[in-house]
């Protein structure tokens, strides 16, 4: 809960036994997590079982925002300075039972100020990544030398930013852009709109959200026209109102709940593949395997690219040879993450996928590698029709490239596998966005 907004941490009665607590740890605080925060196979689970063996959860994604700051992970650390303890939004922990039995585990979110802008100077884009530390390729817990936070002038939201095992810069929250920000037309980015802006349109009438994503029809999208143009939806979060929603009221505490009024900060907003890529990803652009030039991340940024591990519009196979110079986005990041052994053994009919089975040399299977801080990976669900759906449950990412005239790649992340990249999906589907330093 916000209850208090403690600015000195908790004392351990106020977590009961059983439960994982979710404690703000400032007083600017919005939005508020669900009763206690306490979870097994689901939020409404009650208290944590308490036994002889460790227990695993899967911490909640945050529902606080903090003006101005970028959210770095969960820490039992109220001063957020022991890296250590420092655990991804979703990570799966493993907590053991009895110390649970005496005294709940209190987390506080860890907040980043911004160092800079995605933009850059002179809108050029971020020129840092070199200067964060590279996450560990083994598996071992990264450091906050790993991350840092910068501001998109776009709307001015914050984002975390981390240099991952893959050696790249990711933004590891995901994108809060809102409706009609402007975004650069000198470089890449290349909205249809010629005045600069791409139309991620929202209608709020009477405190509710049109519903843009309705269609399931494969003919849609033919063009620059309106009705692509409409069939996007975001999150229900209006993160321009300062943590409220359309009606100018709190944010609502509604996890993994499939309904569009449910709300969820560090779910981000959803954008289907045509909004994803700034109006570039029309059915026309059909090509196994190639990745569309414009999008809606920053100058500088892009879109992770997805599909096959071949280069760019190689279509002849998954590549399981170890030459990581041809491997694209997503499927490096699950190659380096967990480990050639590993991924090869799970190569199937070029939809290269982990199952729960292999591990990399720190005991983590590649859906708990994924939500391991630093590389923060929730499971945000997805919007379709007037529903978000499967949310805590499993999250999908769009990439740039595309498969067919009706489907694009995308990163599948469930609890029980990981499709680094090969999946694809209806270009409709409202999924999530995640940015990659070019």
């Amino acid at each position: 809960s916000t209850a208090g907004k403690p600015v000195t941490p908790l004392k351990a009665s106020d977590c009961p036994a059983g439960y994982v607590c979710y404690a703000p740890n400032a007083s600017d605080i919005e939005g508020s997590m669900s009763s206690l925060g306490s979870i097994t196979s689901s939020p409404n689970a009650g208290k944590i079982s308490v036994g002889t063996d460790a227990t695993e959860i899967d911490l909640i994604a945050p529902n606080y925002k903090r003006e101005g700051y970028g959210f770095a992970g969960w820490s039992t650390d109220f001063t957020a300075t022991n890296a250590s303890t420092i655990y991804g939004p979703n990570e799966t922990l493993t907590v053991p039972s009895n110390t649970l039995a005496t005294k709940g585990m209190i987390l506080y979110p860890v907040w980043i100020a911004p160092t800079g802008t995605f933009q850059g100077t002179n809108n050029q884009g971020w020129t840092g990544c070199s200067s964060l530390t590279a996450a560990p390729s083994d598996g071992t817990r990264a450091t906050l030398a790993s991350m840092t936070a910068l501001t998109d002038t776009r709307d001015n939201n914050v984002y975390t930013v981390a240099r991952l095992a893959d050696g790249k810069c990711w933004m590891v929250e995901n994108l809060r852009l809102d409706n009609e920000a402007t975004i650069s037309t000198s470089n890449t980015h290349n909205p249809l709109n010629t005045n600069g802006t791409v139309n991620l349109k929202i209608d709020y009438a009477n405190g509710t959200t049109a519903n843009h994503l309705a269609s399931t029809s494969d003919s849609w999208c033919t063009g620059g026209s309106a009705a692509c143009l409409d069939q996007t939806v975001l999150n229900t979060n209006n993160t321009n109102i300062g943590g409220k929603n359309a009606s100018n009221t709190d944010l609502i505490p509604g996890y993994n709940t499939n309904t569009a009024t449910a709300q969820w900060h560090g779910y981000g907003n959803y954008y289907n593949w045509y909004s994803a890529t700034a109006g570039n990803g029309i059915r026309s652009f059909n090509t196994n395997n190639n990745s569309v030039s414009g999008d809606l991340c920053p100058t500088g940024w892009r879109l992770p690219q997805g599909g096959l591990a071949y280069a760019e519009g190689d279509t002849s196979g998954v590549n399981v040879t170890g030459d990581t110079s041809t491997y694209r986005d997503f499927y490096n990041l699950g190659y380096v993450l967990m480990g050639s052994v590993a991924y090869e053994s799970q190569v199937n009919d070029g939809n290269s996928y982990y199952d729960n089975t292999p591990t990399n040399t720190a005991g983590d299977t590649a859906t708990k590698a994924f939500r391991k801080f630093p590389n923060n990976f929730v499971y945000s669900g997805f919007f379709l029709g007037s529903s978000a759906y499967y949310r805590g449950s499993y999250g999908d990412y769009w990439s740039s490239s595309a498969r067919g005239s009706n489907s694009a790649y995308n990163l599948y992340l469930g609890s029980s596998r990981v499709i680094p990249g090969t999946s694809d999906n209806s270009k409709y589907f409202g999924f999530s966005v995640r940015c990659i330093s070019q």
